[in-house]
């Protein structure tokens, strides 16, 4: 039984032989192109604008652009078909079920056009009882409701579009807590959403919740273009800017032999060139591409890491990992809704298409949902522009920011078991690292510089890599190093004569380097002492001469040992020695030679006073000895001897200081 309301015809029996036609067709494509016979061929007819939503009571606006040529629009009627509302999400898409109104068709030359070939049709809607004199198509539940549009000509139906009318709740007791939408741009030039993209769309949408993730290139590309990169940080503002590695790294794989810091280090390579183009990335939000192991949570958790952008194809929901009685968070990308977004039709199309899956999915599930990643696909900007307009209707889903999101109390089972395996190369990535911090030491401009270096690494660790090629890659890394570690050379040991305790000699140091390096010079020599030890020096490229101060311990030859060292102490860059003869002697020796004979002068001049009065001593004792015997031979002895008269005699003293004769001497005789 069928009655009409004006220009609206209710149905309420089973689906006529019309409606099982007009299903096929409708299931067959979204748009059809039949023969015309209106005066020109049809193509086919789009929806090029349509309401996001109607309100309870509202009226809902079609713009249904005519695809032809020599279209005689007199002869061509529109008609307007409502099916039953959506129950589950899997009917999006689908052929519908079973028609619920019809509207009379509409003849073109009635309706004005809203620009040359596109014609506006406006449908007015009811939730419950007549409010007015308006027909109005009744839709008594809030929903998602399938609607065809029929272009009809003097054969019938010439083409076929369909859509979807999402009736929003007429109050709060009817949605009392709307779906919240979290919706992350990935900008990955080489994949869909460019730099200019993601700053037009911020832009246009100011005040709308987003979180933007840099994917690969992008650092490279808002550095070579300030004028862009300066656009865009204004367009961002203070919305969350997620530095993703700028390769796709396993932390769980690096975390599985104690490399876990080369995924942090890769964030934060990223996010200190983005600082200098004046972004702020966020610190505690990661992106993962692969299933986390539990030391994989953990070195996340340990870098501060507390939000997780888990992009792996697991199919494990929203959750979180417990880490030493610490939630780290785990969000993925909603992929039935995310993917709309990348199929090749119209924008309007594949956002009416994604506000339906969100309608529908709040009905039955109010978990919050997050939109992004590669689902989105190739172009995706006009769509996300008529999305993102959507979301700021009241009523319509809430959309919040990806940290917001983090409410999920499942607990998630890490993985047994990172899905690459580095145990093979465990070694030789940590000779790079040596290699590489050795270098990044020394740089000082010229030639490939250690960030270049670590991006090699980080390429050769991708997931992206098979083990063959990976282990090449590092082979290659680490030879390479290691020559730009072999460009210092110091010349053979050669003799060195020094005339003077102090002194310098001449170091020659040949650098074979693109640009200059830093080194630190260190000595060795039991006898030469030298004022520059561990000293750090900027070696030019091609001969440097340094001169050496030293200063000489001890006469005589001795060695010194001179090296080259990277500035961090870990590896030695060259070797050599000189042979040194010093013909001064040293300030000590001189002092050292005073001393002795100063002492020896002393020494001498005190035992020879001692030796004199000793002596002195024994010759007045003979004296005193002998006089004694005079006296005693003058009272018993022989008569005493006669001395001439006029005999003079004078005690002398030879020339022996031990001797002393009697002379005679010949009387001076007066005249």
């Amino acid at each position: 039984m069928e009655y009409v309301i004006g220009a609206w015809r209710r149905t309420q029996t089973p689906s006529t032989r019309h409606t099982l036609l007009l299903t096929t067709i409708v299931g067959l494509a979204i748009l059809v192109g039949l023969p015309s016979q209106a005066g020109g061929a049809i193509n086919g007819i789009q929806v090029t604008a349509q309401s996001p939503f109607v309100a309870p009571n509202g009226s809902f606006v079609l713009e249904i652009a005519i695809e032809g040529s020599a279209v005689e629009i007199g002869k061509l009627e529109l008609a307007v078909t409502v099916f039953d509302r959506i129950q589950e999400e899997s009917e999006i898409g689908a052929p519908p079920s079973r028609a619920a109104s019809r509207l009379e068709p509409v003849a073109l030359g009635d309706l004005i056009p809203a620009r040359p070939g596109h014609y506006r049709l406006e449908i007015p809607v009811r939730a419950g009882d007549p409010i007015d004199d308006v027909p109005r198509l009744p839709l008594p539940e809030p929903g998602v409701y399938p609607l065809t549009v029929e272009l009809r000509g003097d054969d019938g139906v010439l083409a076929v579009t369909r859509t979807n009318l999402i009736r929003l709740a007429l109050n709060a007791n009817e949605d009392p807590d709307p779906l919240q939408v979290a919706t992350v741009l990935p900008v990955v030039p080489a994949e869909g959403i460019t730099v200019a993209d993601a700053q037009q769309l911020l832009a246009t949408h100011p005040d709308l919740p987003l979180t933007v993730v840099l994917g690969d290139g992008v650092v490279s590309q808002l550095k070579d273009d300030l004028d862009l990169s300066a656009a865009f940080a204004r367009a961002l503002g203070d919305r969350p800017l997620v530095a993703a590695p700028n390769v796709d790294l396993d932390p769980s794989a690096l975390a599985a032999i104690g490399r876990a810091e080369l995924y942090h280090q890769a964030i934060v390579d990223t996010a200190t060139e983005l600082e200098a183009l004046g972004l702020a990335p966020v610190a505690n939000i990661a992106v993962v591409s692969e299933h986390l192991t539990a030391d994989g949570a953990r070195a996340l958790s340990d870098q501060g890491i507390q939000l997780v952008i888990d992009a792996s194809t697991s199919p494990a929901p929203n959750g979180f990992i417990s880490i030493d009685g610490e939630r780290l968070h785990l969000l993925r990308y909603d992929d039935s809704a995310s993917r709309v977004f990348g199929e090749l039709r119209s924008g309007v199309s594949r956002a009416n298409e994604a506000l339906a899956r969100l309608t529908v999915r709040g009905q039955s599930n109010r978990s919050p949902i997050v939109i992004g990643g590669s689902g989105l696909g190739s172009r995706p900007t006009e769509a996300l522009n008529i999305f993102f307009h959507a979301l700021t209707r009241a009523g319509a889903p809430q959309p919040i920011l990806l940290p917001e999101a983090a409410t999920s109390s499942f607990q998630r089972r890490p993985a047994e078991h990172p899905r690459q395996d580095l145990e093979l190369v465990e070694d030789l990535i940590g000779d790079i690292e040596a290699l590489l911090g050795s270098y990044e030491a020394m740089f000082s401009g010229g030639g490939i510089g250690p960030q270049d270096y670590r991006l090699q690494l980080q390429s050769a660790l991708s997931l992206n890599r098979n083990p063959q090629d990976r282990h090449r890659s590092l082979i290659l890394l680490a030879d390479d190093l290691g020559r730009e570690l072999e460009v210092i050379s110091l010349p053979d040991a050669q003799p060195v004569t020094m005339a003077a305790r102090q002194g310098s000699i001449p170091l020659i140091v040949e650098s074979r380097a693109a640009g200059p390096r830093l080194i630190m010079l260190r000595f060795r020599s039991d006898k030469v002492q030298v004022m520059q030890d561990s000293q750090l020096l900027v070696i030019e490229p091609g001969s440097s001469s340094i001169d050496v101060e030293v200063e000489a311990r001890s006469l005589g030859a001795s060695q010194l040992e001179v090296s080259v060292w990277t500035p961090d102490g870990e590896r030695i860059l060259a070797s050599s020695q000189f042979q040194l003869r010093s013909t001064a002697v040293p300030g000590l020796g001189v002092l050292i030679s005073v001393g002795a004979l100063a002492f020896l002068i002393i020494w001498w001049y005190a035992d020879h006073r001692r030796s004199r009065a000793k002596r002195i001593e024994a010759r007045a004792a003979d004296i005193i000895g002998a006089t004694s015997g005079d006296r005693e031979s003058t009272a018993i002895g022989p008569a005493p001897e006669v001395v001439p008269q006029g005999a003079l005699y004078r005690t002398v003293r030879s020339g022996d200081p031990d001797e002393s004769q009697s002379r005679q001497l010949t009387p001076n005789r007066s005249r």
